[in-house]
């Protein structure tokens, strides 16, 4: 099986696996700090592009670098990431965006679940920018 393969199967495991798993109360400042989040779309036979981002108290990502299959890494820091919710029953929505010039990278997060330690979440949303269905995995550093 291939990786893109096996990614797929570990995304789709996630957003089965993590909803079951939800705690009954959360709050916005349980998704502060650093975390490494996963995007798989199936744009182009299927691609994926990790995240190192940062989510302050009030939701707002700041994306520190980036990595996708193809190779292409960007260690440019981009303070307005995007935004990522979590209500209190623990569901996840929002976006990571990054404004570059070559390469813009918009990705809305639908539906999502933080799990019950909450140090992970599982999402589909929608690469915009590629008009591609994904699934998101986030995990906290």
């Amino acid at each position: 099986m291939t990786r893109i393969g096996i990614l797929s199967l570990l995304s789709i495991a996630l957003v089965l696996i993590v909803p079951i798993h939800a705690a009954a109360s959360c709050s916005q400042g349980d998704l502060a700090g650093p975390w490494q989040v996963y995007v798989f779309s199936a744009y182009n036979s299927g691609c994926w592009t990790r995240f190192n981002i940062k989510i302050n108290q009030k939701g707002k990502v700041t994306i520190k670098s980036t990595i996708d299959s193809y190779g292409k890494q960007s260690s440019i820091v981009y303070p307005s990431g995007g935004q990522l919710t979590v209500n209190s029953a623990c569901y996840v929505t929002g976006s990571i965006v990054q404004p570059s010039e070559v390469d813009p990278i918009s990705i809305r997060v639908d539906q999502g679940t933080l799990n019950k330690s909450k140090d992970t979440f599982g999402a589909v949303g929608f690469d915009v920018a590629t008009i591609y269905t994904c699934t998101i995995t986030g995990f906290k550093r």
